[in-house]
């Protein structure tokens, strides 16, 4: 057969060169302003339209309803040029926000319950993080005050909780800490639950001089087949001009009812997006979801906005279904 063809366990599928060409949902046009009344915010809500909430406003709804047609670059190539000149693997997740990462795992069962503490999670997929975490994201010497995992993943696809993907350019915990507390409690309804997380955090934060959220993203249950159907990309930050960030506030998603704080973002032509084709179960794909430093709370932005997308050469048969894992890791430097 074509050795530059890979099984995704439904075609033969050419190999990806340079770049893709692909739509890309929920770029905001460079011209869109929040305007006034949302305190700042851009306001989105997902439900039936008659059940919008009245501080919604529908010229914020209609502006992310959109497809951009993109070219999306090989991260491979990326990485391996940088793997040529010798540059680390932390020293390439700090320039450009994320990093691919060989990492064979014993995990067998994808746990969803994170009241469920005795599960392969945390008795395995815990110590398999950390070690990576240490030994190769971050600079050796780097003083970790605290790391926190939870005794759960984000499953989506066939047989999970989530059957939807997150198809729309985003990033999920806006910009300071409060921001992303807002966002994580949107998600726990019992109040004492919801309390005691809070506290736990802040002592984790007052000891600490960077906060960061740090996702791996991973397809399972694909056998001896690679990833097509709906892939991630993400945008190297360092191509991202930060007057093109818009604080986006998310009604109708959260089970309490809260909004969400989220980021979207405008499109410019100067941003670079990345995705690594053909994603096997052994490889995890690690980007930073939320980036903050206390020293610095102005400085560069440093977390990766990011989309599920169409894989161009996956064409009109797509017989396979993605399934993955995302287990985000709280990081206290």
């Amino acid at each position: 057969g074509n050795t530059n063809c890979k099984n995704t366990g439904t075609v033969e599928v050419g190999a990806v060169g340079e770049h893709v060409i692909a739509r890309v949902n929920g770029l905001l046009e460079k011209g869109f302003k929040v305007g006034e009344g949302t305190d700042g915010w851009r306001r989105v809500f997902y439900g039936l339209p008659w059940k919008k909430p009245a501080g919604v406003p529908w010229s914020h709804m209609t502006a992310g309803i959109s497809q951009k047609k993109l070219l999306i670059y090989n991260a491979r190539m990326l990485q391996d040029k940088n793997k040529h000149t010798n540059e680390s693997k932390s020293s390439f997740f700090e320039k450009h926000g994320f990093v691919l990462c060989e990492m064979p795992t014993k995990v067998k069962d994808w746990n969803e319950d994170y009241l469920d503490a005795d599960t392969d999670i945390s008795n395995i997929y815990h110590k398999e993080i950390e070690t990576l975490l240490r030994e190769e994201l971050f600079p050796s010497g780097t003083d970790f005050t605290h790391i926190g995992q939870d005794n759960a993943v984000l499953r989506r696809g066939p047989g999970s909780k989530n059957k939807i993907y997150g198809s729309g350019v985003h990033q999920d915990y806006a910009l300071t800490p409060q921001e992303y507390l807002s966002a994580v409690k949107a998600y726990i309804g019992d109040k004492i639950a919801c309390e005691n997380w809070e506290d736990d955090f802040n002592i984790q934060l007052a000891d600490s001089d960077i906060f960061c959220v740090i996702c791996f993203w991973r397809p399972i249950g694909m056998k001896d087949h690679t990833l097509i159907n709906n892939p991630l990309c993400v945008l190297d930050h360092s191509s991202l001009k930060e007057e093109d960030i818009v604080k986006t506030e998310t009604y109708g998603f959260t089970p309490t009812g809260k909004p969400q704080p989220q980021l979207t973002l405008k499109h410019d032509e100067g941003q670079r997006w990345y995705y690594y084709p053909d994603m096997t179960p052994d490889e995890v794909l690690v980007f930073k979801q939320f980036f903050y430093q206390k020293s610095d709370p102005n400085g560069a932005y440093k977390s990766c906005f990011h989309s599920a997308f169409c894989d161009p050469r996956e064409g009109p048969y797509r017989k396979q279904k993605r399934q993955s894992t995302e287990h985000r890791v709280r990081v206290f430097i």
